[in-house]
């Protein structure tokens, strides 16, 4: 391309480090492609459960669905760098492309290729059964695509692994806790990392006899186990098909989650602490996939499994000062604001937890009470 040519164009504009070049739900309007510094893509910018999904280098574009077919955007779009964009709308698309034909060559093949890409995926969900009617997911589970990141070797490589189950081996992707770089800690007490998420790969399957637990929990499987997993996951063996390694794929995600929760009462004593993490990863992942059916089923199945842990399990204070900061936070999330009051409360005027505990709890405490005083106000 010519870059001087481009630069004369009448779209070309600079950006500024931090600006928003466009707003996540704006109406169609201009393409932007990218000519010089990088551009962030983020869901739900400057939000609790903000999250970076990629990072754009020219010569790359967006805004593309808005221009040619005046959808809303999906994502916002900020100027990470200072940059430079060319803006193309219907008004300078003939100057754009007439002078530019490599930019309208560009845009075609990589269209192309995604167009490719999204039937090639939907024929590979078809033969593994990932669609909503598998029988492994509730009826309200539906198709999603995670932005995976298998191939990124600052945080995560592949090992060998043996299953204590079966014997049998597979590889599987780790992450370097190590290099993990935290971005900030949500009010849920959900932690945020940069460029990656880990919860992609929190749940290890083996991918003959489907055990599955969280990594940490994996190996305490054992041959002894056997009847076990096949009691609580056999059937869903000609229904799943698990793809280890650096071929782990969205439906594998999702997977490893349901049949770890399944496995875990055959396999473990008092389980319903585990399962309870199990469905609390799970919410977050429907949140994140814009599910909302399917994050308040698993929000409220979480909100029971630690209900029961919380009455039923004698753990440390530390331990139940947060796991009543988290019930308090489900029940929040499910509109019950009178028991998020109480347990945020309860884990405020727990004496044995953590001044950081009880200062956060203090905290929702008082957003709780003015949110149940705006309700009365009125009148609802």
């Amino acid at each position: 391309m010519n870059a001087e040519s481009l630069l004369r164009l009448s779209g070309v504009k600079q950006c500024a480090k931090g600006t928003v070049v466009l707003q996540e739900g704006a109406a169609g309007g201009d393409m932007f492609v990218l000519l010089q510094g990088s551009v962030g893509v983020f869901r739900n910018y400057q939000k609790a459960n903000e999250i970076q999904t990629a990072t754009l280098a020219p010569i790359c574009f967006f805004g593309e669905n808005g221009l040619f077919l005046g959808q809303k955007s999906p994502s916002t779009f900020v100027a990470v760098t200072d940059t430079v964009l060319l803006a193309v709308n219907k008004q300078n698309l003939g100057e754009t492309f007439g002078s530019q034909p490599e930019i309208a060559s560009l845009i075609l093949e990589t269209l192309c290729k995604r167009v490719a890409a999204l039937t090639a995926k939907v024929g590979e969900g078809a033969e593994q059964g990932y669609s909503r009617g598998s029988k492994l997911f509730p009826k309200a589970h539906g198709t999603y695509l995670l932005p995976l990141g298998n191939e990124d070797r600052n945080y995560l490589y592949e090992q060998n692994m043996t299953c204590p189950v079966c014997g049998k081996d597979f590889p599987s992707m780790t992450v370097l806790t190590s290099r993990l770089r935290l971005e900030r800690t949500d009010p849920d007490l959900r932690t945020r990392y940069r460029d990656i998420e880990p919860m992609y790969y929190e749940v290890v399957t083996c991918p003959h006899c489907l055990y599955s637990a969280l990594t940490d929990m994996f190996p305490e499987g054992s041959r002894g186990m056997r009847q076990n997993v096949d009691a609580a996951v056999g059937s869903y063996r000609a229904d799943v098909v698990i793809k280890p390694g650096k071929e782990r794929d969205t439906f594998t995600v999702f997977a490893g989650y349901y049949l770890a929760i399944y496995c875990a009462p055959t396999c473990f004593d008092d389980y319903q602490l585990t399962t309870a993490k199990l469905w609390l990863r799970l919410s977050r992942l429907y949140k994140d996939c814009e599910d909302e059916t399917m994050y308040l089923f698993a929000t409220e199945q979480a909100l029971n499994e630690y209900k029961y842990a919380y009455e039923h399990f004698r753990l440390s204070e530390k331990v139940m000062q947060q796991m009543c900061y988290i019930i308090g936070d489900l029940y929040s999330k499910l509109g019950d604001l009178n028991n998020a009051r109480n347990s945020f409360f309860l884990a405020k005027s727990n004496k044995a937890g953590t001044t950081v505990m009880t200062r956060q709890a203090d905290v929702r405490l008082d957003e709780i009470r003015e949110l149940i005083q705006q309700q009365k106000g009125s009148g609802g």
